[in-house]
Parts: C-alpha cells; structure tokens; sequence
C-alpha cells in the first residue's frame, strides 16, 4: 500500500504512518508532496491520501485522521486508545484532552524544525511513536516518583502530618517542601535515593 500526504509532517502525519505500518500494513510506504499536488500523485501512484480535507482518511467533527484510521481498521488495542486521545487534543490545539497532547506538540514541532528532511522526520516520528506506544501498554498509570521506595514512606509522614494538623489550616510546612526537592534532586541526578 502507499500512501500521500503533504510535506512537512508533525502530528497527524507521523502518528498515521505508525499506525499503519504498526496495525495495518508493515510494508506500507509513505509519500510526502507539496499540498496542491497530493491529489494529483495520489493518482500516479495508485496512493491512497490522508490528512487533507476532501479524502476519506481525514478529520470528521471532533477526530482528526489517526482516529479515522483506528475506527476503520477496527484497531481495538487499549494503548491506542490512549494514544489516539494524546494525538486528537495535539492535532486539534485540545491540550485538555489528555495531559501529554502539548508535549507531543512541542516534540513535533521540535522535530519538524530541526529535521528538513521529511523521509528522516518520519523516520524519527516513527521511533518516537514507538516509545508512546510502549509508554502506553506498560507505563502510563506511573508516576515519574513510582520507582522510588521512598516515596511511599513520605507519603505515609506527610499524610499523618496532614491528619494532625489543626482544623482549616492548609499550609504546607517548609519542610515537606525542601525534603520533597532534596528526593527529587536526587532521584533526576542518580536515579535512586539512598538514606
């Protein structure tokens, strides 16, 4: 199968090509045109267009095309279901559709303007998708602290703290705050925490 889409790919453009050759067809092939002449090739290449307005793999209402591809393939795996809703709040500017929308924006843009080069673009997106897909089947009800055998314990101190407060005083103590970074500082740093 080939398909075509217009040059300079950053969301939909790179999460389509992975979902295809992820669920569809590993073979698949992709092709980048100028907007005006996807039609166009799309016809010399006996290729099928995406994520352009008047094709059958494109936007409807709310969705944008990685959904399109999901409901016509009848892709049922739970970790695209997360991805597609991280994909449609970046594609559409919906940010509140799933926390990791912007960041996926942001890489996406990053990446379109650092690589020029569309085949090498889509081959980094095809990389980076790999890594959502994985975060998404095994990783995605984790906490970046989860790993730490420390913070159950501070939890377990700042929730008794919590219950012996004073009725209606909120305020967090300077303590839990610098205990909080001193972990965190060393868990970015090495890794581990080590009393």
């Amino acid at each position: 199968m080939k398909w075509i889409t217009r040059e300079r790919p950053k969301i939909d453009r790179l999460a389509c090509p992975w979902l295809i050759k992820k669920f569809v067809d590993k073979e698949a092939e992709f092709i980048y045109v100028p907007f005006e002449k996807v039609l166009e090739r799309a016809k010399e290449n006996n290729a099928i267009p995406f994520d352009i307005p008047g094709v059958e793999f494109t936007h409807y209402g709310d969705e944008c095309t990685f959904d399109y591809v999901v409901k016509k393939y009848k892709i049922t795996d739970p970790a695209i279901k997360i991805i597609a809703g991280i994909v449609r709040g970046a594609d559409t500017d919906r940010h509140d559709l799933a926390n990791e929308s912007a960041g996926l924006l942001a890489i996406s843009a990053g990446l379109a303007y650092n690589i020029t080069d569309d085949y090498k673009l889509l081959e980094t997106g095809l990389k980076i998708y790999d890594a959502l897909y994985s975060w998404a089947t095994h990783l995605h009800h984790q906490k970046h602290l989860q790993n730490s055998p420390f913070e159950s314990l501070l939890q377990e101190v700042y929730n008794k703290f919590l219950k012996e407060q004073v009725p209606g005083k909120k305020k967090i103590p300077t303590w839990v705050k610098e205990l909080k970074e001193i972990i965190q500082d060393q868990i970015d740093t090495q890794f581990t925490f080590d009393l």
